[in-house]
């Protein structure tokens, strides 16, 4: 915090929400990824990466647009501490002449697109038209979003939906982005996939694995069963004799984690808006629902070090210790 400036006589308060996130969040490491991206060559000089990933992060934990953004920067004296300015100013963080270039670049290039994708649409209608087919594979719904498909959800009151479909691992409470795609996949599959990203990030395969009933299926049953990981669900053939208390008992404990990470799956979407991306290009979107993800764990970090540091006090052989379990939702 040293050497910010205010305008209002003192410094940033070490309390406020941004300066505590500003402090955890690994900017050197991020600086050194950051910067692979780019040729010391050619291109004009890019944006620094703490204010990059800044901004994106305030849009992101804000539920904000461009130029919402650009406004916050200018109102919120911490937003310029946290993208790792010197000092508070009033005027706009990127000049605004930018952002409209910006936008009408951005327009002249959907227009190019949409003109690209009409005679695709017209291709797709004449083919289901000629063979009365109701349905074709990559089927262009939205001359908008091209990518975009119809997905069948499932929902009451919506069975249909248009967008991503993100499968979520959740383990401590936190969230990892397991799969993303515009085209519709079975969620029966990508358990072992999962169960491999789990134990390159934690140096162990998981315990359990508390997933739906469409993931129960022989195939990742066996793969449970070689490297002694516990699936949640009842075992095939039913239990054996003496086993059916012990398994209502699991069970429920099952439903109470899995309970617990649906919830979080539903703040992902309505707090942190992850259903509402209203990004046109596709790489766009599944690049925003990535950086809510970590935002929603930059938010869950300081409660997970708060409890542990509680459970250290009361029982001190729990403390901080990672939980064996991994719970999967789409």
């Amino acid at each position: 915090m040293d050497g910010f400036y205010l305008p209002f006589g003192a410094g940033p308060k070490a309390g406020n929400r941004r300066v505590r996130t500003a402090q955890i969040i690994p900017w050197d490491l991020e600086e050194a990824f950051y910067a692979k991206s780019f040729s010391m060559e050619k291109g004009r000089a890019a944006i620094a990466s703490r204010i990059a990933s800044g901004v994106m992060y305030i849009k992101e934990q804000e539920n904000l647009t461009d130029e919402g953004t650009v406004m916050y920067l200018s109102e919120n004296p911490y937003a310029p501490y946290f993208v790792g300015l010197k000092e508070f100013r009033t005027e706009p963080l990127f000049e605004a002449s930018r952002v409209c270039e910006a936008g009408e670049e951005h327009l002249t290039r959907a227009e190019r697109e949409r003109l690209e994708t009409i005679p695709k649409v017209h291709e797709q209608r004449r083919t289901m038209r000629g063979t009365g087919a109701r349905s074709i594979p990559g089927r262009i719904a939205r001359l908008r979003q091209p990518h975009a498909r119809c997905i069948m959800r499932g929902k009451a009151g919506s069975p249909y939906g248009f967008g991503r479909k993100t499968r979520l691992s959740m383990v401590k409470g936190f969230p990892f982005v397991e799969e993303q795609s515009y085209d519709s996949f079975n969620e029966g599959t990508g358990l072992k996939e999962a169960a491999e990203r789990y134990r390159k990030r934690m140096g162990h395969w998981p315990k359990a694995i508390l997933a739906d009933t469409i993931c129960r299926n022989r195939e990742n049953r066996m793969f449970c069963k070689e490297h002694g990981i516990r699936l949640s669900g009842p075992r095939l053939g039913g239990p054996r004799k003496g086993e059916a208390e012990a398994g209502k008992a699991q069970a429920y404990q099952d439903s109470l984690e899995r309970s617990a990470m649906e919830s979080r799956h539903g703040i992902a979407k309505r707090r942190y808006g992850l259903d509402r991306i209203m990004a046109y290009l596709a790489e766009t979107g599944l690049t925003e629902a990535a950086l809510q993800i970590v935002v929603m764990n930059a938010a869950h970090l300081p409660r997970f070090f708060l409890r542990n540091f509680s459970c250290a006090w009361k029982r001190p052989h729990r403390a901080f210790g990672w939980p064996s379990a991994m719970g999967l939702a789409a």
